[in-house]
């Protein structure tokens, strides 16, 4: 379970970066951030997710198939049962993270593994904005 947070951070960034400047920034903040993104990986954004996020989707078993199986090792909802762990924080983290930037990759996510539905909905009161 100590590898989870980079595993599911090395899968999210693959999908997830290149929506971030469309879809949840304002031109400002998303010209520093595809300008920064461009000259850490060398590449645009476009491009970075055309390389990356199709082999994110297709090696999704390997990586989001180890949390999907130690959810299923306990009743849940949590990875520890009903004790909330740092695996739950970073596991809904990203799964807020993807429904922010796009819904489409959120329900892709929810539908390969319906715990991490369970699991996103516990901790819905803590993902409301009050502002």
């Amino acid at each position: 379970m100590e590898q989870m947070p980079g595993i599911m951070q090395r899968w999210a960034s693959s999908v997830l970066y290149p929506l971030v400047p469309r879809n949840l920034l304002n031109p400002k903040s998303a010209e520093y951030y595809e300008r920064t993104r461009e000259e850490f990986f060398g590449m645009s954004l476009e491009e970075f997710g055309r390389q990356k996020s199709g082999e994110a989707w297709a090696s999704l078993d390997a990586t989001w198939g180890l949390m999907a199986a130690i959810i299923k090792e306990t009743p849940g909802p949590y990875f520890l049962g009903d004790i909330t762990s740092y695996a739950d924080f970073q596991l809904v983290a990203i799964l807020h993270w993807a429904k922010r930037a796009d819904e489409n990759v959120f329900e892709r996510l929810v539908a390969f593994e319906p715990a991490f539905r369970t699991i996103y909905d516990a901790y819905a009161p803590y993902l409301k904005r009050e502002s």
